[in-house]
């Protein structure tokens, strides 16, 4: 039996171009393996302002670095609906409500349709608290391979049982982002470990040092 993962994602480090068809996929350094269904839940609560720059990066250079034969989708979570990519709310025409995002489907990783991520990714505007819940949801109604959960937020314990009732025979590989702040470790260790992914945590020295970076002009 295949091996499924789902990615949530928490925060994205490392903007890679469409041109990096060949590499081996990551986020914030967690590999998706031979996965070919990718769906990044991403962190886009108000906390995030300030260092919205760095995970965007990340997550497009993740994103950037898919292969053509795989498929992908990324969720932006916060308090409310999860905001999801569409061909319309990559074009800012659709509002944030949970009827525009019943179901979003994966898009095909081709370099069109990663630019079209890239402009979604540029549209979010950080606010609200860290509500992933739904997000969560949507992922595996997807039926992805990977998810990439990222936040730099708490989880809630009951976190871990929604993820066991949603992934009951372990399919979906879960890899979790802790991005700047110690919060709720143990829960977000634990979804990991019992769902066949890894857990990583992004110090702030690591957002300093792409700041850092990017003012001395580097890439």
């Amino acid at each position: 039996m295949i091996n499924r993962t789902v990615v949530v994602l928490v925060g994205l480090l490392g903007a890679v171009g469409c041109e990096a068809r060949h590499q081996r996929t990551t986020f914030f350094g967690l590999e998706s393996g031979d996965a070919a269904r990718v769906v990044y839940v991403m962190d886009r609560s108000g906390s995030m302002t300030d260092s919205v720059d760095f995970v965007n990066h990340e997550l497009k250079g993740s994103i950037g670095s898919l292969p053509e034969q795989a498929e992908f989708t990324v969720i932006f979570y916060s308090s409310g609906p999860p905001f999801a990519l569409t061909e319309r709310s990559a074009r800012g025409e659709v509002p944030r409500t949970v009827e525009a995002y019943k179901a979003p489907g994966l898009f095909r990783a081709s370099d069109r349709n990663k630019r079209m991520a890239f402009d979604f990714i540029d549209l979010v505007v950080p606010q609200g608290g860290t509500e992933p819940e739904g997000a969560v949801r949507l992922a595996f109604s997807l039926e992805p391979d990977v998810i990439y959960l990222f936040t730099d937020g708490e989880f809630a314990r009951s976190l871990v049982e929604l993820v066991k009732l949603l992934n009951p025979e372990g399919k979906v590989v879960v890899h979790t982002i802790s991005y700047a702040y110690v919060m709720s470790e143990e829960v977000k260790k634990t979804i990991a470990s019992q769902n066949g992914g890894q857990y990583r945590f992004v110090t702030g020295d690591e957002v300093d040092a792409f700041f850092r970076n990017r003012a001395g002009g580097g890439k």
